[in-house]
């Protein structure tokens, strides 16, 4: 025999274990209402949501419109040139140039080499001019290693930020992609149809979930009034046991509904993304761009650009001032006569004459024969 008082302990830790377990359930529900801003009263769930969404996404797709426009102004103000339908493409081919060239400046090296180790065999060069050039040599193949891999870094840039630049130097791409945008509109009604079927589901099962409740907490009392009559002749542990498995059955159905809660609660907290949506787009190729990539191609581009400017614009003034100081006979010479052999150093000289211009400095040059200048960066 079990006394009345101990029965009644077991059966009162019971409920409180199938409350604990439904507890978790309430503090999920409040922190989606905070995170939605859902009135307490399930009845204004729907149509609150619905106007709060529609509300946070219009001003969601104004701001990405405002930034996408400045961002393709600014970039074809400053970087777009005249008669070109896309300063996307100019940047393409000045990087195609810039690859040319330093393959350009790994053959001008290898002649550089050559031509050097034949004067040497020839011993026309004079110990200081030996020194000077053995000296320089190694810098001479340093920096167009530099070249190389900056112009790799360059290719690689470009190509991964292509799509980017395109879109934000092409007015055709940006008004098809800001018309795409508005498409993405998420209204009232639209919110109200991907929100009803999940907040009617969390009601289902807190409905279910009370009932569990409300049956352990009627157990509970019929159990304390019964008992309880009975006095000091206790009750049978057959008896204690069968009225227990009753509770034990409703703590595992509470258990049961744990996942099933916590994947509506889930979803319901997701639907706040619909106020941020879209977060990308198809670009031509297809591919979603999201929106904060779109905003980084900016700097990009620009990174792209100096570092193109710096490796045209640094590296012409000293080549052409090391090679028409250098005394392999590059210096130009109006008297040179108009033919000579090509592996001559006259000829060289010809030929750097004709690719960079002549005199000591060089104040413009043709950015196809800017591979001159990768040897001396």
């Amino acid at each position: 025999m079990v006394l009345v008082e101990d029965a009644l302990a077991l059966v009162n830790e019971k409920e409180i274990a199938i409350r604990t377990a439904c507890c978790d359930f309430d503090l999920a529900m409040n922190r989606m209402r905070h995170t939605l801003q859902l009135p307490i009263a399930q009845q204004g769930w729907l149509s609150a949501f619905a106007d709060r969404i529609s509300f946070l996404n219009k001003q969601h797709r104004y701001a990405v419109k405002n930034d996408m426009q400045a961002l393709s102004t600014r970039l074809r103000q400053i970087h777009r040139q005249p008669n070109t339908t896309s300063g996307a493409l100019s940047l393409e081919h000045r990087v195609q140039a810039m690859a040319s060239a330093v393959g350009e400046a790994k053959v001008l090296m290898k002649e550089v080499e050559g031509l050097y180790d034949a004067r040497v065999r020839q011993k026309t060069l004079g110990a200081a001019d030996r020194v000077r050039l053995c000296r320089a040599m190694p810098r001479l193949r340093l920096d167009l290693q530099q070249a190389v891999d900056s112009n790799s870094s360059i290719g690689s840039k470009l190509t991964d930020w292509k799509i980017c630049f395109r879109i934000l130097t092409s007015e055709s791409y940006m008004s098809r992609f800001l018309a795409t945008l508005q498409s993405y509109k998420v209204s009232k009604v639209i919110a109200e149809e991907k929100a009803a079927p999940i907040f009617e589901r969390i009601i289902e099962l807190q409905e279910a979930r009370d009932a569990i409740i409300f049956e352990s907490a009627a157990l509970g009392i019929s159990h304390e009034a019964s008992w309880l009559e009975r006095g000091d002749r206790g009750i049978r542990d057959r008896e204690v046991r069968r009225e227990l498995r009753k509770y034990d059955d409703l703590l595992q159905k509470a258990k049961l509904q744990q996942a099933a809660q916590a994947e509506a609660l889930k979803q319901a907290e997701d639907l706040a993304n619909l106020a941020f949506s879209p977060a990308s787009l198809p670009g031509p190729d297809g591919v979603d761009l999201p929106f904060d990539r779109l905003r980084e191609a900016y700097s990009q581009y620009q990174q792209v650009q100096t570092a193109c400017d710096t490796l045209e614009n640094v590296s012409a003034y000293h080549l052409a001032k090391q090679m028409s100081n250098s005394p392999l006979g590059y210096r130009h010479s109006h008297s040179d006569p108009p033919r000579e052999r090509r592996g001559s150093a006259r000829c060289f000289a010809r030929n750097f004459r004709d690719r960079v211009g002549s005199g000591l400095i060089v104040a413009e040059f043709d950015v196809e024969y800017v591979s001159v200048a990768r040897i001396c960066c």
